[in-house]
This record gives C-alpha cells, sequence and structure tokens, in this order.
C-alpha cells in the first residue's frame, strides 16, 4: 500500500532513542540479576534439594529451619522482586521503543522518500497483531535502514531525486537481532509454563535452567536492539545533516527560500 501525505518536519530522535536504549540496558540488567538467582537455586538444589523441594511445594512444609532454608528465602525475595522491576522495565521498554520506531518511521519522508510502504499508525501497530509481529515489524525496521542511507545523498549534484530506491544491503545485525528477539520470547514462553506445572525437584532444576537460557537469550537481544537505535538514530541524522547541505541549491530550483540545519544543542 502506499501513502502519501505532506511529510513533517524532520525531527531527532536522539533523545527517544537515549531513553529507549536506557530501558534497553535496565531490562538486561534485570536478566543478569534473574540469571544468578536461578544459577544460586541450581545450587542450593544440588546441596540441599529437601529445601528447595519444600519451598517450591504447594504445601505448608516449613523450610525456614532447614539447611540453606535462609538463603532460599534470599533467593526467592529477590527473585519476585526482579519479577516486579522486570513487568515495569519491559513495559517501559516497549513504550520508549515504539515511540522511537514511529518517529523514526515519519522521518522517512522528510529525509527523501516519496512514499513509504506502510503508514506510521502501522508500524507500530503491526507489533500486536498475532503471527504478523513475527515478521512485519523487521520488514518496517528494515524499511527504515534502507531508505535512511546518507549515501544516496549526492552533494555534488543536486537537485536530488524524487524518489529513493530500497538499497539491498541490511547490516547483518539486524536479522541476528530479530532472530535472538524471537528465540528469547519462545524460550521465555516456555520457561514461564514449564515453571507452572513443575511439581517435582527435577522440573523445578529443568526451569531453573530453561529461565537462564531465557535471559540469557534476552540480555543479547537487548545489546542488539540497543546497536540498532542507536545505528538507525545516527543514519539518519547523518542522511539529514547531508541533505541541508544541498537545500540551499535545492530551493533555489524550486524557487522557495533556502533552508538550513537546525540547532541541535
Amino acid at each position: 500500500m502506499e501513502h502519501f501525505s505532506q511529510p513533517e518536519p524532520f525531527k531527532s530522535t536522539r533523545q527517544i532513542a537515549l531513553w529507549a536504549m536506557l530501558a534497553l540496558g535496565f531490562t538486561a540488567m534485570l536478566d543478569g540479576v534473574n540469571i544468578i538467582a536461578n544459577a544460586v537455586e541450581l545450587f542450593l538444589a544440588s546441596q540441599y534439594p529437601e529445601t528447595v523441594e519444600a519451598s517450591l511445594s504447594d504445601g505448608d512444609a516449613n523450610f525456614t529451619d532447614m539447611p540453606g532454608g535462609s538463603l532460599q528465602i534470599a533467593v526467592g525475595l529477590i527473585a519476585l522482586g526482579v519479577g516486579g522491576f522486570s513487568i515495569l522495565g519491559y513495559l517501559a521498554t516497549i513504550i520508549l521503543f515504539l515511540i522511537w520506531m514511529r518517529r523514526s518511521y515519519l522521518n522517512l519522508k522528510p529525509l527523501g522518500t516519496q512514499h513509504t510502504e506502510y503508514s506510521p499508525g502501522w508500524a507500530v501497530g503491526c507489533w500486536f497483531v498475532p503471527f504478523l509481529n513475527l515478521v512485519r515489524p523487521y520488514g518496517i525496521i528494515k524499511e527504515i535502514w534502507t531508505r535512511s542511507d546518507p549515501d544516496d545523498v549526492n552533494t555534488e549534484n543536486s537537485p536530488l531525486d524524487s524518489t529513493l530506491e530500497m538499497t539491498r544491503v541490511v547490516t547483518p545485525m539486524f536479522g541476528l537481532w530479530w532472530a535472538m528477539w524471537i528465540t528469547s520470547n519462545v524460550v521465555s514462553n516456555v520457561s514461564t509454563r514449564w515453571s507452572f506445572r513443575s511439581s517435582t525437584l527435577d522440573d523445578h532444576i529443568t526451569s531453573f535452567w530453561l529461565a537462564i537460557i531465557a535471559s540469557v537469550l534476552t540480555i543479547v537481544a537487548a545489546f542488539l536492539a540497543i546497536g540498532v537505535v542507536n545505528a538507525i538514530t545516527k543514519r539518519q541524522e547523518e542522511r539529514h545533516r547531508r541533505m541541508m547541505a544541498v537545500a540551499p541549491p535545492l530551493a533555489n530550483v524550486y524557487g522557495a527560500p533556502p533552508s538550513y540545519p537546525p540547532s541541535y544543542a
């Protein structure tokens, strides 16, 4: 589908990108704490299996006076706190990332793209459509990246072409990020379901390992996402800078007053 409309002025995404990257880093830190907590649970399960089994059972067994009971309580409280902060962190990360993504997509038209494949609203909405959210967000990120190529701007031969063709080269980091994002979500879902239905110590040990694997994958996905946000933000800024460098010649061609780069204090 094609969308033709008067583009909004270019708006730098540096500030929202910074907040999104900080939120991603915060969630990665929480997953790091979660790895430590689950590793301690595995240690306790190997050293004090009766204590761990009693603490995780649905009964009223008192494990506080059992060997390793105090450490088990501490780990449980840490896990509870991490879980609460993780929910808030993930919500904040999702909101900030989607705001950044929408603004970056809106920037495509002032950066020279005559038409985009989707609407800015759909760039956000596609994340919430089952099955489609497995492929469409990556396609939109890919479009943002390729249509923000600063090398398409020729600062020696003006005016610019009215349309900018998508380049074929997409950084491998994007594909790796998306693969890690999908895999981490799948493993996290399996880990959560396994944890809820665990009834024996062996089941709980398996859930601890699954939680560790899910957290590792989530950390990798978070740092790759930080790289994606940072790369696209810098790419759009550089393209805008180059376009502003040829803006006066363009203005003379179309009989409009020249525009100049905004001040980024």
